[in-house]
């Protein structure tokens, strides 16, 4: 459909091509304003994770700070006021950025993965592979790994974000589709394979969920600290926030083509 139809609108413009006549206008409606209403609560996540990934990295140099939440919501609201200007005042230089950010995502990968496997403690793959553990005291198994998809799920969202922003793309029936597919593939595959060192990494779980609980927020940074130096962590950290940011900022991006063309049309 991005290739037959590319128009910022997406989903809701697609329903009104090809969804049954005499449902076209209710069901385009109707998912218009879910595309519209997730795109605007998705863009705020972007902040909050950068923000409070800043707060943490303190917290994790100094012990004596005192995580406050307040504090937390000040970073979220500064990032996203820095979000917002970079899209109105930085447009022409975002493809430049972004394709360095690419090349970032690539090597940060390469680097933050190899440093996991020479230097991070190890689990044996019977732990990682064949032990479960309901944590969040759900009532089974099988509930607490269906509540633990929604982490999961969110990593894989924002597929149609290229579809968002098609009419200002050269050959957009060509090259929105490819980068929506393979952009879904590629990092999928990158993370399934970071996933996958991750855990094999995180040899005190109990102590990674401590952390994040009393101060740090997230249990990766447990594993950041145990394994690397306070300058490689900070380092590792940064790669991390960089790369949220980008993506922060082309989520905003797609965030805006969306409601804009959601208004537009009639």
């Amino acid at each position: 459909m991005a290739s037959m139809c590319p128009t910022a609108g997406g989903q809701y413009h697609w329903i009104s091509e090809f969804a049954p006549p005499s449902q076209q206008k209710i069901l385009s409606f109707l998912g218009g304003w879910m595309s519209t209403l997730s795109w605007q609560a998705g863009t705020a996540s972007g902040p909050y994770l950068v923000g409070t990934l800043i707060q943490s990295m303190i917290y994790e140099n100094d012990t004596n700070y005192e995580f406050k939440n307040w504090q937390g919501t000040l970073f979220v609201i500064a990032i996203a006021l820095v979000v917002w200007a970079t899209n109105i005042w930085g447009a022409r230089a975002m493809p430049v950025f972004q394709n360095l950010m690419m090349i970032v995502h690539v090597f940060g990968f390469l680097v933050i993965i190899v440093m996991i496997w020479v230097l991070a403690p190890r689990n044996t793959a019977s732990d990682v592979f064949t032990t479960f553990t309901n944590s969040g005291g759900w009532s089974s198994m099988g509930l607490s790994l269906m509540v633990g998809q929604v982490s999961a799920v969110y990593a894989c969202i924002c597929s149609d974000a290229a579809a968002h922003v098609s009419e200002e793309v050269k050959d957009a029936g060509r090259n929105v589709p490819r980068a929506m597919i393979w952009s879904y593939f590629l990092n999928g595959a990158l993370g399934l394979v970071f996933l996958i060192t991750y855990m094999f990494s995180v040899v005190d779980l109990s102590g990674a969920i401590d952390d994040a609980s009393n101060g740090s927020g997230y249990p990766y940074m447990y594993v950041f600290t145990k394994a690397f130096s306070m300058p490689a962590f900070n380092t590792l950290s940064a790669i991390v926030i960089i790369l949220i940011y980008a993506g922060t900022l082309s989520y905003n991006l797609s965030t805006s083509r969306q409601t804009w063309s959601f208004a537009r049309d009639q």
